[in-house]
């Protein structure tokens, strides 16, 4: 398995080569991953530590972090019952993760929430142009990825 990681890569490779944020958003993902699985194989308080850290530093870095956070979260509610929920653990490194991103929540509102009006103007400018159509043959131009992705899911 070792001999294909360097697989895993290659459909990113993309994404980082544009200079986007995107690449600090996917690493905070696979972090995050990392440490929630590790709290889930040896229960050690300081893994939901690291990874509300690692949530809070992705939501500086891109907003889609809380899509991954919700996944998590439902996740979590059928994991053993929603024992976790149940540790103060989870409470407190919360509010780590709240205390890292108060800065940008308060800059956000003295900026009239700038994230909305960029989100706005995005999809006023940019994504009203194309249909979902045309853009997924957009993305077939990307046939290395494409192949790459496919040989991925076929190997799970």
């Amino acid at each position: 398995m070792q001999d294909y990681v360097f697989l895993a890569s290659i459909p990113f490779y993309r994404n980082h080569t544009l200079f986007q944020p995107v690449a600090f958003d996917q690493l905070f993902w696979i972090l995050g991953f990392y440490y929630i699985i590790r709290y889930l194989n040896t229960a050690e308080h300081r893994y939901l530590i690291f990874t509300d850290i690692i949530f809070g530093l992705g939501l500086l870095t891109k907003y889609t972090i809380i899509v991954w956070a919700f996944g998590i979260f439902m996740g979590m509610l059928f994991y053993e019952r929603g024992r976790v929920f149940r540790n103060k653990w989870w409470y407190l490194s919360g509010v780590i993760a709240l205390h890292i991103v108060f800065p940008n929540v308060i800059w956000q509102f003295n900026n009239s929430w700038s994230f909305i009006r960029h989100l706005r103007e995005l999809k006023d400018n940019h994504l009203s142009e194309r249909s979902i159509y045309e853009f997924g043959l957009r993305q077939l131009e990307h046939l290395f990825t494409i192949i790459i992705s496919l040989l991925g899911a076929s190997l799970v």
